[in-house]
Parts: C-alpha cells; structure tokens; sequence
C-alpha cells in the first residue's frame, strides 16, 4: 500500500477491506463539517479514523477524512490526553 503511518500497534485484521469500504461509503470526501459555517469539507478523504478513539472497529466509530483534518483531530486528541493525564506531585531535588 506504501502508506506511512506513525502507528505502535498493528493494525486491526482486515483493516484495508474496511477502510476501502468506508473510503466508498463517505464518497471519497471528507467527512469534516466546518463549526462556523455547517458545510462538509471539500476535499478527497484519502485516511480512514476512529470517531471516538478506542471505541471499536465498528462501521459506525469509523469516518473518512482528509489528511488535514486528520491530523488536526490527531493533534487535539493527544492535547487533551496530556490535560487528563493525572498529575503526580514530584518532590524537589533539593527537599530529598
């Protein structure tokens, strides 16, 4: 497929029939519908993400999307992991 991915895990089995079959379901677009304006974007979907990440491989939990957006979601997901990381109160070097 020679597609790059930064993934640790592997990937689910059967990955590439779902994500070609949901690629078609969204009509190769973009599933991103802009905040301020309500309209779809309109670029060509070429990734295939978890609408609500860890919630399954399901058809529904699946959306098409363009790498920009893509990577925006992304990228607002592992912000707002790192706020709802529990914080840990470290002692000071000094104080031991």
């Amino acid at each position: 497929m020679g597609m790059k991915s930064w993934r640790t895990e592997p990937l689910p089995r059967g990955w590439w029939s779902t994500r070609k079959r949901i690629l078609k379901r969204d009509g190769y677009r973009c599933t991103h519908i802009r905040y301020d304006t309500g309209t779809r974007c309109p670029d060509p979907a070429n990734q295939v993400d978890h609408i609500i990440p860890g919630g399954g491989e399901h058809d529904g939990n699946l959306t098409s999307l363009c790498g920009y957006h893509h990577r925006q979601k992304s990228s607002s997901e592992g912000g707002r992991r790192v706020h709802q990381q529990p914080k840990t109160q470290k002692r000071h070097p000094g104080s031991m």
